[in-house]
């Protein structure tokens, strides 16, 4: 018996996987080439247990390879891994295959400097509880081969016994077989690591909908100009509740449960705009661009032209120049369940080129989860690297200090600097330090032990980033509250406001050092003249993406 998907069959999978499932959450997009159809997400990765680009010298692909040969050699040592880190950058395609007329999907995997990994590369990625699986088996293989439209060489991974697959699918629905392919990249995605988990493809039918959260907009004041600034307020089932204001897309407020029920807003801010968000300096809630964290002395060159920034924050440029993201009046509408936020920046606004189309969207969930999705395009070669700034305190705004809070930071890599807060480049574990955050860390009796006496100001190299992988766990046993974070970005800036100096802020509350921590996502700081860190860089034919949630619980009494 013969079973065949149709092209079209396995497009409006495609389509319904992005529209009406999570997916467009972890950084996937819809393209087009001709009459074809693809999802494709670039995701960058820092990895231990592969050697370093240097040391292969064959590490260019040439030619046509046949399926590698750890498939079914058992000889083959993958026991000379290295543990220096890597940062590598995936691309992932999901395609329709003519051949086998299923969805298959390609892989291809760079190091910083563009040049491709080879399978023998490739195959050192591959986690061990794989390996013996592909060895054994044939429903998923690596193979090298070069696809029309994609050009370069691409890793393929696609099942093999077609018959019996295509017998399953052939009876199903139209949503049903997107939860099948869900299902099919869920089991051969790992493989490269591509972490996706069923959840995602649970479509977001009437029935099925979790997120009931409501949204409200009030006046929130008026700028100097005139110009009006909203607030929205979000809810969700649970009562969790988030106000965004338009200037400068801050969370103002984040009303939380603690174990008992009780309500407690546990993010700084200010009563109002002429109370203290119009002369902020210290970005309270806010969005952060064109560039998140410090680019040394101002300056980057990209395409062989230099661009000069405003110098902001001693010798370097912080969080955008002068007057980033954070100073702007956004666009703010409500679609569905959602806050979208928009901005459009003119080319060498802060001296950044091109002129930057910013979409960040803001979503409450009834998991608990504040979902910020952030998406940007640009009309000339540029860098772009965006956040969100809250200043968190589980115990409440008004605490005044971070007494109770335990962290853990489950990468072991930070990006030492030098005096000015610039990354000297290099890696580092923090071994048997108080940088070492592996393991869950009173921050109070940290914070006096950290070098130089400033407490945390420090990006983490997360080794899997990704919607689904933990970024940090905050807990506070007084309250019982829980802060999980996650992102898709490569970095995470922890910094526990050293330099926070604010008399009053809301309700009166006074803000002094150490009164708050922030969970940045970001590309590494500096990366524009660290080229063997995560590129930054856009080009008009990319679209910048990146989704971090924060996602909130309580301990168990």
């Amino acid at each position: 018996m013969t079973f065949n998907l149709s092209k079209e069959q396995c497009y409006d999978m495609f389509r319904d996987l992005l529209s009406k499932s999570n997916l467009h959450h972890d950084g996937w997009e819809l393209h087009e080439f001709k009459e074809d159809i693809f999802l494709s997400k670039r995701v960058t990765q820092t990895v231990s247990g592969i050697h370093s680009e240097d040391s292969f010298k064959d590490a260019e692909i040439h030619g046509h390879d046949a399926d590698y040969k750890c498939q079914t050699d058992d000889s083959c040592d993958v026991s000379t891994h290295l543990d220096t880190p890597s940062i590598l950058t995936f691309h992932y395609h999901v395609l329709f295959s003519e051949s086998y007329s299923v969805p298959v999907l390609y892989c291809n995997v760079f190091w910083p400097s563009g040049r491709l990994l080879s399978l023998e590369q490739l195959w050192a990625l591959v986690p061990e509880q794989y390996q013996s699986r592909m060895r054994g088996d044939r429903w998923t293989f690596l193979t090298q081969t070069e696809h029309p439209y994609l050009g370069r060489p691409f890793f393929q991974l696609h099942p093999c016994h077609t018959s019996k697959l295509l017998g399953v699918v052939s009876a199903l629905s139209s949503s049903k077989c997107s939860n099948y392919v869900i299902s099919w990249l869920s089991a051969v995605g790992p493989v490269v690591r591509l972490n996706l988990s069923f959840q995602y493809g649970r479509l977001n039918t009437n029935q099925e909908v979790s997120n009931m959260s409501t949204i409200t907009k009030v006046k929130y004041g008026s700028m100097e100009d005139g110009r009006d600034i909203y607030q929205y307020t979000l809810k969700n089932r649970q009562n969790l509740e988030a106000r965004i204001i338009d200037y400068g897309g801050r969370i103002t407020h984040l009303f939380v449960p603690d174990q008992h029920g009780k309500l407690e807003d546990i993010v700084l801010g200010y009563d109002s705009y002429k109370d203290g968000y119009d002369k902020d300096e210290f970005y309270l809630g806010a969005l952060i661009g064109r560039y998140a964290n410090r680019i040394a002395k101002g300056q980057f060159s990209l395409d062989g032209v230099t661009y000069q920034l405003g110098i902001n924050n001693g010798p370097n440029t912080n969080h955008g120049g002068f007057r980033g993201f954070d100073k702007r009046l956004w666009g703010s509408t409500i679609e569905d369940d959602k806050l979208v936020l928009t901005y459009t920046s003119a080319d060498l606004e802060e001296g950044f080129p091109g002129e930057v189309n910013v979409t960040v969207t803001f979503a409450l969930t009834d998991e608990n989860e504040l979902v910020i999705a952030y998406r940007a395009t640009t009309t000339k070669p540029t860098v772009i690297n965006l956040t969100s700034h809250p200043y968190f305190n589980l115990a409440g705004h008004s605490s005044g200090d971070l007494k109770g809070h335990v962290i853990r930071i489950p990468t072991g890599l930070h990006t030492p600097s030098d005096s000015n807060q610039i990354p000297t480049g290099e890696f580092d574990e923090g071994k048997d330090t108080v940088l070492d955050l592996r393991q869950s860390t009173e921050i109070s009796e940290a914070l006096e032990h950290v070098p130089r006496g400033y407490g945390y100001d420090h990006n983490f190299a997360l080794m899997n980033p990704g919607i689904k992988q933990q970024a940090a766990n905050v807990r506070h046993a007084p309250s019982g509250r829980v802060l999980d974070m996650y992102t898709t970005e490569p970095g995470m800036q922890f910094y526990t406001g050293y330099w926070l100096d604010i008399p009053r802020g809301k309700g009166g509350a006074h803000y002094g050092k150490w009164s708050g921590f922030c969970l940045e996502a970001q590309k590494y700081p500096d990366s524009p003249n660290k080229p063997h860190f995560p590129s930054a860089v856009i080009r008009p034919d990319e679209t910048y993406q990146q989704t971090t949630k924060y996602v909130f619980s309580t301990m168990e009494l």
